[in-house]
């Protein structure tokens, strides 16, 4: 589509190292500095990287499942707005650092959430500070 949409992309690795199979069908992300905390929702979870051919379907619709055991990498996308990239921007150009938690959810309830991990950030497409 022509609509024009900013995520925050998170290439990571999951593992099930449960007994059963885990089906996440939600998810978050928080970023945050020595100063403050943002907090993003998932949308989707795909094995792409940055272009999609086509809008691909929604976590919360099409839950991401592996079995016990399982490792899978992929790309989680959090929705994120204008102003939220701008001011990201603006700390990472101030020289900031950068730590993230995520948080995912699967279709029974159960939270899984990782330790806060620095992080660095890059930014693609048509990002500039005014």
């Amino acid at each position: 589509r022509n609509d024009r949409k900013s995520f925050v992309q998170v290439r990571t690795i999951l593992t099930n190292g449960k007994s059963r199979s885990v089906n996440i069908c939600s998810g978050s992300c928080d970023i945050s500095t020595s100063r403050n905390s943002m907090q993003y929702e998932c949308v989707y979870c795909e094995d792409r990287t940055r272009k999609f051919q086509n809008v691909p379907d929604t976590i919360g619709s099409v839950p991401v499942s592996f079995s016990s055991g399982e490792e899978l990498q992929k790309s989680l996308y959090f929705s994120i707005s204008p102003e939220s990239v701008e001011l990201l921007l603006r700390k990472h150009n101030e020289g900031n650092r950068f730590y993230i938690r995520i948080n995912l959810l699967d279709i029974n309830g159960d939270k899984y959430t990782t330790q806060p991990c620095e992080i660095s950030l890059y930014f693609y497409g048509d990002i500039s500070t005014q």
